[in-house]
């Protein structure tokens, strides 16, 4: 009985074990996995709580998943969130140049992330300078709505509410979210990435400023920079030699389905209806012995097979004496022709069918 029970305790002991490592190895799993904030992404750092908590309160939300040169007659709001991903999403002075002018012309640009000095111009994104804080209040943007905003505070810009220009956070006296008129459109720009994240979204008053914020037209995230590109079916992903071979193996199969199907040729007449026996197998395998330059020894052996069926026996009965003679005579032969295989096949299968042993 008490080693029935150090058992039991020993196996309790291991699946503990077993389940602490596997809790342990889990964890470290999920620490090692990048969050980015794309709305497909569900981790602390992805965008899907706010692109479904829009979609709920009925507010007009896709995905944006094509060149910002692309972005045409859309007016709506256009969210470009992560560090350094305007330069990803607006690579080059065309794309910099369309986004300028879509904006002018009425579009709304969300800018959530660092943005690099050198395209501050480009946008009119103002220079930043360090804060921390891991709170943000609602400013003068938004008077009317009192929130205080979660996040990761580490870059702010002076300055206060003018008549083309809104604070929409500030953390202490440095503004960290703000709306400026560009042309005829909007610029929100915020230097982090984390007021909107799936990890701070929880929290009632940023789920309350991301609804401010991007409820007042269609919303569309930019997707693209995270590998998310329309437009590029499955012939386009695949690589040049796999489209060589589908190519080859269609082509294949529709000269076989055409050859089938269509008559190139004279129908084939009819084989002979006459069925052959085995004499012709028996001639067809001497003539190919012959070729092979083996007729002489196929003789030898079938007629040596004779000669000793029937060596016992030709001493008493005629018949098989008459056999063991005509063997013998095929056996002496020095070149042996086709006829005389066939002979000697044939005496070989009447002594194995009439003098079985």
């Amino acid at each position: 009985m008490p080693r029935k029970r150090a058992l039991d305790i020993a196996i309790a002991a291991g699946a503990v074990i077993l389940l602490a490592a596997l809790f342990i190895m889990r964890a470290s799993l999920e620490r090692g996995q990048t969050s980015v904030p794309s709305t497909y992404d569900t981790g602390q750092h992805g965008y899907a709580a706010v692109y479904a908590l829009l979609a709920r309160e009925r507010v007009t939300v896709d995905r944006f998943e094509e060149p910002v040169t692309h972005i045409g007659d859309y007016r709506g709001t256009l969210v470009i969130a992560g560090d350094y991903h305007l330069l990803m999403a607006a690579p080059g002075k065309r794309q910099r140049d369309a986004l300028e002018t879509w904006v002018r012309g009425g579009g709304t640009l969300a800018l959530l992330g660092i943005v690099p000095f050198w395209m501050r111009d480009a946008v009119g994104v103002p220079a930043t300078t360090r804060v921390t804080s891991a709170n943000a209040a609602s400013g003068c943007g938004l008077a009317l709505r009192r929130l205080m905003v979660a996040g990761t505070f580490a870059d702010g810009f002076g300055g206060g509410c003018t008549g083309d220009r809104a604070v929409l956070l500030r953390a202490g006296n440095r503004a960290v979210a703000v709306a400026y008129r560009r042309g005829r459109g909007t610029v929100i720009f915020s230097p982090t990435t984390t007021i909107l994240d799936n990890e701070h979204l929880a929290q009632r008053d940023n789920a309350r400023f991301a609804y401010a914020i991007l409820s007042r037209s269609p919303v569309e995230f930019e997707e693209r920079t995270y590998g998310h590109a329309a437009g590029s079916g499955f012939w386009q992903v695949l690589p040049l030699p796999m489209r060589v071979a589908i190519i080859i193996a269609c082509t294949g199969l529709l000269v076989g389905i055409a050859g089938a199907n269509l008559p190139f040729a004279p129908p084939l007449a009819a084989p002979d209806g006459d069925e052959r026996d085995s004499g012709e197998y028996i001639a067809s395998l001497s003539r190919m012995l012959q070729r092979g330059g083996a007729q002489r020894a196929i003789v030898r052996r079938l007629c040596g097979f004779v000669e000793t069926a029937l060596g016992a026996r030709a001493h008493f009965d005629t018949q098989a004496r008459d056999l063991l003679e005509r063997a013998r005579a095929l056996r002496s032969l020095s070149r042996p022709g086709s006829q005389d295989v066939i002979a000697a096949g044939r005496l070989f299968a009447r002594v194995r069918k009439d003098f079985p042993w």
